[in-house]
């Protein structure tokens, strides 16, 4: 892979080889995976938001001196040669949490998101061991980015390996403490971004969906410096236990057998729980992704109670009750069942369209008492995917709001124009989520 690209979508996102070069101070890695770092001498930790909002003000010819300026930057249409030597970063120790640089891009579309505080107590946020930030994104599996699909996106920009090195380019700009990734494939996994994120600093954890067809997985990291790991599982939903035999569903035959938890439930849950190195405080993450289909609603519904009843279970055998962190491509809109179900902690059976899921429908009401709370409100962001057949809010970042207290949120995107994702500013075909939380004690 060459550290230098030759576009100018690749100046303003693949930046990733020498940001983790900068980072860690590591020499190529090699192996199968092809990963090539740069080699440089070992030098104090610098900041990597400040870095790349430094490459962008150095390219666009601004002064190098003191931080990058606030004003949108417009980027050089110029392409970079291959020998032109990259810019010193400067050695200026600024806020961890930094807000996004804008970059001008096509056409005049300006992708600019900035951090959303809602609280004004954010002067010392660096020296508050409570406070850690969460990240994260369905980074779009290179099996579901067809031309096909995406009829709107250009061949370059469907390409997986630009587009896997600006998803890792996004995730290191914010620095996050935290980071949960969906769509990700095992190979992916393994051969570029374990080793990237452990250049950076990060470990991670892995589960992939049990289908012979079905490649994809989730991908948890945490920063070791913040973080150490307590314990770690993966829920199957295909998996569990109904306490009934009898599975009925309205439709026909071949809906039946799609219903059907041994046939359609191949989503999983991640269940990490980590503890704060500085605190020592517990704090459990989920990493999932639900079922996409809007004809088996009642089945997505299903695997939100399958994750909440195994929360539960395990507050219930801890003997003490953990705050939870649940993020996730939820497949769901705000008004949906899911969330509704989810926020409020309740939901009619007649939800699940007169399906039999044991003792999940035997009552009246399905009842959790999670007290969770979403980092995302309407008026944060307008959302969350945006294509020609569906443009909402289905990706979230849930947490326990009892002993948790959300600090911030990365905010909406400012646009120009009508863009459907993936493009040329989106490696995705959805946003990443941000957000900054400070555990109560």
């Amino acid at each position: 892979m060459d550290l230098i690209h030759q576009d100018d979508w690749a100046e303003h996102l693949l930046l990733e080889p020498r940001l983790v070069a900068a980072m860690s101070g590591l020499v190529d890695q090699g192996g199968s995976s092809g990963l090539q770092l740069m080699q440089v001498k070992k030098k104090p930790r610098i900041n990597v938001a400040l870095a790349k909002s430094y490459d962008h003000a150095a390219d666009s010819g601004y002064s190098t001196g003191g931080s990058p300026p606030s004003s949108p930057i417009h980027m050089d249409k110029r392409r970079r040669r291959a020998s032109k030597k990259l810019p010193a970063a400067p050695r200026i120790r600024v806020r961890r949490i930094a807000r996004h640089a804008a970059v001008d891009g096509p056409n005049g579309y300006v992708a600019f998101r900035q951090i959303k505080w809602k609280t004004p107590c954010i002067l010392h946020l660096d020296n508050n061991h409570s406070v850690f930030s969460v990240f994260s994104w369905n980074a779009l599996s290179p099996k579901y980015c067809t031309l096909r699909k995406f009829p709107h996106l250009q061949p370059d920009y469907a390409n997986w390996e630009c587009r896997r090195t600006a998803i890792m380019s996004e995730v290191l700009f914010y620095e996050p403490d935290i980071v949960c990734l969906q769509e990700i494939e095992a190979d992916d996994y393994a051969e570029y971004f374990d080793k990237v994120f452990a250049a950076a600093g990060y470990c991670g954890l892995y589960d992939k969906k049990k289908h012979d067809y079905i490649i994809d997985g989730c991908a948890t990291f945490y920063k070791r410096e913040r973080f150490e790991l307590v314990s770690h599982e993966v829920l199957h939903y295909n998996a569990v236990d109904f306490d009934t035999s009898q599975h009925t569903f309205r439709g026909s035959p071949r809906h039946y057998a799609r219903a059907c938890r041994f046939d359609l439930h191949f989503n999983l849950a991640q269940i990490t729980t980590l503890r704060n190195r500085q605190t020592h405080a517990l704090t459990r993450v989920v990493n999932t992704h639900l079922l996409a289909d809007p004809a088996f609603a009642d089945a997505k519904l299903l695997q939100a109670a399958l994750l909440v009843d195994r929360l539960m279970q395990l507050d219930r055998r801890a003997r003490r009750r953990l705050p939870n962190i649940v993020c996730g491509d939820l497949n769901s809109v705000p008004a949906s069942a899911v969330v509704q179900y989810l926020l409020a902690g309740k939901i009619h059976k007649r939800e699940f369209w007169k399906s039999d899921f044991g003792r999940f429908t035997s009552r009246k009401h399905l009842r959790h008492n999670l007290s969770l709370g979403s980092t995302y409100s309407a008026a944060d962001v307008a959302f969350t995917t945006r294509s020609a057949d569906f443009t909402g809010c289905v990706d979230y970042i849930l947490y326990s709001d009892r002993m948790i207290k959300c600090i911030g949120v990365l905010g909406d995107l400012e646009t120009k124009g009508h863009v459907w994702m993936p493009n040329e500013l989106c490696p995705s075909d959805h946003i990443p989520m941000y957000c900054v939380l400070q555990q109560l004690a």
